[in-house]
């Protein structure tokens, strides 16, 4: 069965969070009717303009690793070493066993980790396995399935919510088709719902952070809904990392598996326009398989 879980808080409200998640007093003060917080701004360059309340905020350092683990424990945990040391903000990884994400848990109750569970896996510790966003600290969890068919899996969207500063920054992690006999249409889809999915938490003067292995390269037609630039068929509202690493309007980006790109970490324009800039770096795991994304930016 296919489950929604909305990051609605609000103090009357039962919020539903990841095991061990701890919902601020900010977190119960954010009910859905914030228009108060942000407004929708008319205009094709005012839409990523935050609200009067974000446009005042102080600008905050953002740390983001991304990698498909391709369901392999030991890549998992290094991951999770990372987000241990402290020096991140946010994990966002893909083919994650379920119950790795149960010990993660156990281990960190203090931590916030969302999961969406894509797929039934009989080899992987819990017999379920997708993707899964942490943030170590207090926050809330939210998943939802994107309702879009393809290969018979539950894709979806994952993502640690918490405050950075003060921005509240909504952590995502997703994974598209590559094994759709339409995979190309099926991906576009897919793209569409993340921006509709994302579009609540920008128009509300939120941060967003998309990372994911999206299977498919970044000038093509799927990743449209994401990319804002370059203008045009672009029709997002995201700066990709690479794209603020280089402050490069173009689709580009450095191979992250099997000589392609096909590993993304976005950032929502309203706090991380292009002139932004990034630390970008990728770390090759010893077997050869999808480099772990290692992003810093500033949150404005």
């Amino acid at each position: 069965m296919i489950t929604r879980t909305r990051a609605v808080l609000a103090a009357a409200a039962v919020m539903i969070l990841g095991a061990g998640a701890v919902p601020t007093a900010a977190y119960a003060a954010d009910v859905d009717g914030s228009s108060q917080l942000a407004t929708a701004v008319a205009g094709a360059d005012a839409q990523d303009v935050a609200s009067a309340s974000s446009a005042a905020a102080a600008p905050a350092n953002l740390r983001v690793v991304q990698h498909n683990t391709d369901q392999d424990e030991a890549r998992w945990n290094r991951v999770v070493r990372l987000a241990e040391s402290g020096n991140w903000d946010a994990v966002t990884a893909q083919e994650v066993c379920s119950g790795w994400v149960t010990a993660l848990r156990a281990n960190h109750p203090t931590w916030t980790v969302a999961f969406h569970e894509q797929v039934a896996k009989g080899d992987c510790p819990g017999g379920t396995k997708g993707n899964a966003a942490i943030h170590p600290g207090a926050g809330s969890a939210f998943d939802e399935a994107f309702d879009v068919a393809g290969e018979g899996k539950n894709f979806g969207i994952a993502c640690a919510v918490f405050d950075k500063g003060t921005h509240r920054v909504h952590a995502c992690s997703t994974h598209f088709t590559v094994y759709d006999p339409n995979p190309a249409e099926v991906r576009l889809r897919q793209a569409r719902r993340v921006k509709e999915i994302t579009g609540d938490w920008i128009g509300r003067g939120h941060s967003v952070v998309v990372g994911g292995d999206l299977n498919t390269t970044p000038t093509l037609a799927a990743l449209d809904p994401l990319y804002k630039h370059p203008e045009g068929r672009s029709n997002g509202r995201f700066i990709e990392a690479a794209q603020l690493a280089n402050n490069e309007t173009r689709r580009v980006g450095a191979d992250t598996v099997a000589g392609r790109k096909i590993d993304y970490v976005f950032f929502s324009a309203n706090h991380t326009p292009l002139s932004t800039g990034a630390d970008l770096t990728y770390e090759e795991p010893v077997d050869g398989k999808h480099k772990i994304l290692k992003v810093k930016t500033t949150l404005h």
